[in-house]
Protein backbone atom coordinates (compact mmCIF):
# COMPACT_ATOMS: atom_id res chain seq x y z
CA UNK A 1 0.00 0.00 0.00
CA UNK A 2 1.53 3.19 -0.89
CA UNK A 3 -0.13 6.08 0.77
CA UNK A 4 -0.48 9.72 -0.38
CA UNK A 5 -0.72 10.93 3.28
CA UNK A 6 1.92 10.91 5.29
CA UNK A 7 -0.46 10.19 8.35
CA UNK A 8 -1.76 6.60 6.91
CA UNK A 9 0.06 3.06 6.95
CA UNK A 10 2.38 1.69 5.03
CA UNK A 11 2.94 -2.30 3.82
CA UNK A 12 2.51 -5.46 1.85
CA UNK A 13 0.05 -7.57 1.71
CA UNK A 14 0.54 -11.14 0.39
CA UNK A 15 -1.73 -13.59 -0.79
CA UNK A 16 0.33 -16.90 -2.36
CA UNK A 17 -1.65 -19.41 -4.57
CA UNK A 18 -1.75 -22.23 -2.22
CA UNK A 19 -4.79 -19.84 0.23
CA UNK A 20 -1.90 -18.34 2.55
CA UNK A 21 -1.96 -14.70 3.35
CA UNK A 22 0.15 -12.47 5.38
CA UNK A 23 -0.05 -8.95 6.11
CA UNK A 24 2.20 -5.98 7.60
CA UNK A 25 1.02 -2.44 8.05
CA UNK A 26 3.67 0.24 9.82
CA UNK A 27 1.17 3.64 11.54
CA UNK A 28 4.21 6.05 11.41
CA UNK A 29 4.40 8.18 14.83
CA UNK A 30 1.72 6.39 16.44
CA UNK A 31 0.98 4.23 19.64
CA UNK A 32 -2.09 2.65 18.06
CA UNK A 33 -3.25 -0.23 19.47
CA UNK A 34 -6.25 -2.56 18.93
CA UNK A 35 -7.17 -5.78 17.90
CA UNK A 36 -5.28 -5.79 15.08
CA UNK A 37 -2.41 -3.21 15.93
CA UNK A 38 0.24 -3.24 18.30
CA UNK A 39 2.17 -0.27 19.01
CA UNK A 40 1.28 1.25 15.74
CA UNK A 41 2.32 -2.16 13.77
CA UNK A 42 -0.26 -4.71 12.50
CA UNK A 43 1.04 -8.15 11.54
CA UNK A 44 -0.57 -11.55 10.50
CA UNK A 45 -0.90 -14.56 8.90
CA UNK A 46 -2.95 -17.36 8.11
CA UNK A 47 -5.09 -19.09 5.30
CA UNK A 48 -8.24 -17.84 3.17
CA UNK A 49 -10.96 -18.95 1.23
CA UNK A 50 -12.57 -16.79 -1.69
CA UNK A 51 -16.45 -16.41 -2.48
CA UNK A 52 -15.96 -15.20 -5.77
CA UNK A 53 -19.95 -14.96 -6.14
CA UNK A 54 -20.58 -12.86 -2.96
CA UNK A 55 -16.55 -11.04 -3.74
CA UNK A 56 -15.65 -12.33 -0.18
CA UNK A 57 -12.59 -13.44 1.44
CA UNK A 58 -12.32 -15.68 4.23
CA UNK A 59 -9.08 -15.13 6.49
CA UNK A 60 -8.52 -17.63 9.17
CA UNK A 61 -5.98 -15.67 11.36
CA UNK A 62 -2.87 -18.48 12.70
CA UNK A 63 -0.54 -15.68 13.94
CA UNK A 64 -0.87 -11.73 14.65
CA UNK A 65 1.35 -9.32 16.27
CA UNK A 66 -1.60 -8.84 19.11
CA UNK A 67 -1.29 -12.83 19.37
CA UNK A 68 -4.06 -14.36 21.78
CA UNK A 69 -6.78 -11.11 20.29
CA UNK A 70 -6.46 -12.36 16.90
CA UNK A 71 -5.51 -15.85 16.74
CA UNK A 72 -7.93 -18.75 16.04
CA UNK A 73 -10.38 -16.13 14.58
CA UNK A 74 -11.89 -15.60 11.18
CA UNK A 75 -12.29 -12.27 9.50
CA UNK A 76 -14.85 -12.16 6.83
CA UNK A 77 -13.85 -9.17 4.35
CA UNK A 78 -15.25 -7.73 1.16
CA UNK A 79 -12.85 -7.05 -1.76
CA UNK A 80 -13.21 -5.28 -5.30
CA UNK A 81 -11.04 -5.55 -8.47
CA UNK A 82 -11.15 -2.03 -9.84
CA UNK A 83 -8.60 -2.82 -12.37
CA UNK A 84 -5.75 -5.17 -12.69
CA UNK A 85 -3.46 -3.28 -10.35
CA UNK A 86 -5.50 -3.05 -7.25
CA UNK A 87 -7.35 -4.57 -4.49
CA UNK A 88 -9.53 -2.70 -1.84
CA UNK A 89 -10.37 -4.32 1.18
CA UNK A 90 -13.30 -3.28 3.58
CA UNK A 91 -15.09 -6.08 6.71
CA UNK A 92 -18.49 -7.08 6.22
CA UNK A 93 -19.26 -6.90 9.85
CA UNK A 94 -21.00 -3.89 10.51
CA UNK A 95 -19.19 -2.10 13.42
CA UNK A 96 -15.77 -2.06 11.67
CA UNK A 97 -15.04 1.01 9.48
CA UNK A 98 -12.59 0.85 7.36
CA UNK A 99 -11.16 0.19 3.68
CA UNK A 100 -7.64 -0.54 2.55
CA UNK A 101 -6.38 -0.08 -1.17
CA UNK A 102 -3.62 -1.79 -2.34
CA UNK A 103 -1.64 -1.69 -5.35
CA UNK A 104 0.15 -4.40 -7.03
CA UNK A 105 4.37 -4.41 -7.79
Amino acid sequence: AQPSDAAQPIGMLMYTRDDHAAVQLMYPQTSLSNEFVHDGYEANFGAYELDEQKRQLSYHIQGSATREKLVGTTETLHYELPDNRHLVIRPTQTGQHWSVTWERY
